[in-house]
Parts: structure tokens; sequence; C-alpha cells
């Protein structure tokens, strides 16, 4: 939902050798399949997942694909999710 707090898990180009982890950044727009945040995501974190706080328990809410300014675009978790239930690998 726009407004979830999200942080970020990954190996930015600036530390490339250690797991940084961004806390409190936030969903700004959602589709079913992709939002957009506005996490501080360097260059080489796509691919790294993004976490929100559900009941209680960090849970896996997107992977970062992409920055563009002070944006980013992620793929939705449930997407993959639903995406991987319907074709299973």
């Amino acid at each position: 939902a726009p407004g979830a707090v999200l942080s970020l898990a990954g190996y930015s180009g600036k530390r490339g050798h250690r797991l940084t982890r961004l806390a409190v950044c936030r969903v700004e727009r959602r589709s079913p399949t992709q939002f957009l945040h506005d996490c501080p995501a360097g260059h080489g974190q796509s691919g790294a997942p993004l976490f929100a706080v559900e009941d209680g328990r960090r849970v896996a809410f997107g992977i970062h694909a992409a920055s563009g300014g002070a944006k980013g675009l992620a793929v939705a978790a449930r997407a993959i999710r639903r995406d991987a239930a319907r074709r299973p690998y």
C-alpha cells in the first residue's frame, strides 16, 4: 500500500564488500505487479530485496529493479509468488 514503510538490503557500489540495510523509506505508488519507492538505492543494488513489517514480522515486499533520480522501481513480491505458483520451474 502507498506509504508502507520499507527497508532495502544489498551491496551497493560504494560498499560492494559489505551488506547494508537502508531503513525508513516508503512505497509511493503501486500497481498489482510493481511499485515506486523512495529508498536511496545505489549503483549495483538491482535485485536487492525490499522488506516491510507485517503483523510484527519482517517480510519480503519486493525486489528493487531500477533507480532514476530519487525514485526506485521494484517488482512486487506477491506478483513473483503468484507467477511462480502458476508456472513452477
